[in-house]
């Protein structure tokens, strides 16, 4: 099987990436930072480029993880969130048709909350692909943590490790809460859609449990000897009803990693990161 990951220098991209790579003929794009010389630079926002990759490359699956998942980047600079998030999943969704590949679309929790620019721009690109294809899964995850051979895209997993390895306060939020959500269970997932050639359907991937920054970042730096400090930054953005992930995952028979165990999980990654190598 062939698979195109476009966005495979992505802190999530890359883990998947790295987690196909062994089983699967996996082929990467990226847009400005190069992780592996066998990675294709792509510019998501040009429709001609992105046809001309397709058609070249001809792949069963595309799994589409090129986008800016910053909410804030989003707010301040919506005419270039739109272009990337969104037109750029009209171009992709119109390749997928014409070439006939099954498409995983990494979306997010926030599609359960269209009230940012960031959330609309995955709702709308859930519809666009929706509406052009059968053969699409959508991926909702929260979130995310977890080791990837990306470490140095600005995310949260990232700053956890500037805490253990380059001494840097760990000074988390208490106020913000939200489920989590752990990118190896991402990559698990994905490799059941790909036994089971499941379509049609919109999978959320995070923990039952809530926690805020605060409580993560300490659950996980304390195995670290790293003393984690509070701040309220009052924020409660996120205040929407998520559904039941556990038994959603049960009836589609997929993988589910409770809060506890995705911790351990996270703890052992960082002590073993030398294996994440693409």
């Amino acid at each position: 099987m062939k698979i195109l990951i476009l966005g495979a220098s992505s802190y999530l991209g890359a883990r998947i990436f790295f987690d196909l790579k062994e089983k699967y003929d996996v082929i990467g794009t990226y847009s400005t930072l190069q992780l592996t010389k066998s990675f294709l630079q792509l510019d998501v926002t040009k429709k001609d480029d992105i046809n001309e990759l397709i058609k070249k490359i001809r792949p069963q699956v595309i799994i589409h993880a090129a986008n800016n998942a910053n909410p804030r980047w989003c707010a301040t600079h919506p005419k270039e969130a739109l272009l990337l998030n969104q037109t750029a999943t009209e171009f992709i969704a119109s390749s997928v048709a014409k070439f006939n590949s099954k498409i995983i679309y990494l979306s997010s929790i926030v599609a359960y909350d269209s009230n940012t620019v960031y959330s609309q721009t995955k709702v709308k690109s859930e519809n666009i692909i929706t509406n052009s294809t059968d053969n699409y899964v959508h991926l909702r995850p929260a979130f995310v943590l977890g080791y990837s051979p990306n470490t140095t895209n600005d995310r949260p997993f990232n700053r956890l490790l500037k805490n253990i390895d380059e001494k840097v306060p760990a000074v988390y939020d208490t106020s913000w809460v939200t489920p989590m959500g752990y990118i190896g269970l991402i990559t698990a997932i994905i490799k059941e859609i790909l036994n089971k050639d499941l379509k049609k359907l919109i999978i959320p991937i995070f923990t039952e449990e809530k926690r805020s920054r605060f409580q993560m970042a300490k659950d996980i730096l304390k195995h670290f000897n790293i003393e984690v400090t509070p701040v309220d930054k009052q924020d409660n953005s996120m205040s929407v009803a998520f559904p039941n992930v556990s038994q959603h995952l049960k009836k589609l028979n997929l993988p589910y990693i409770g809060y506890e165990d995705m911790v351990a999980k996270i703890i052992q990654e960082i002590k073993d990161r030398k294996k994440f190598v693409l």
